[in-house]
């Protein structure tokens, strides 16, 4: 099964691009390295799962709050894929500037 974030893995190549520190982009590839790990568990191990999201709420509250950011970015506890997907990305697209506009939209 092939579990994508892609909106997600979208707001945190958009905000890489535009990293103005070492320390930003550091924590960007962090997020990164933690949504690969949990699209990996939910395809492969299920079992590794919540500890998995833990670290990409965890990630992503690091890039949207900055450096001492106090704790993860809330999800709901039952939420889809794809409604966690949307939460991340809305953290995200909200702490970086406003999501870009697609082409013939």
């Amino acid at each position: 099964m092939n579990i994508s974030l892609r909106k997600t893995r979208a707001a945190v190549d958009h905000a890489l691009r535009d990293a103005k520190t070492d320390a930003a982009h550091l924590r960007l590839l962090d997020l990164l390295h933690a949504l690969k790990a949990y699209e990996t568990a939910v395809a492969t191990d299920p079992a590794e799962v919540g500890t998995r999201l833990e670290r990409l709420r965890t990630a992503t509250a690091r890039v949207v709050g900055g450096a001492r950011s106090a704790g993860p970015v809330p999800a709901p506890p039952a939420a889809t894929v794809s409604e966690l997907d949307e939460e991340l990305a809305g953290a995200l697209w909200n702490a970086h500037g406003r999501e870009p506009e697609l082409l013939g939209a």
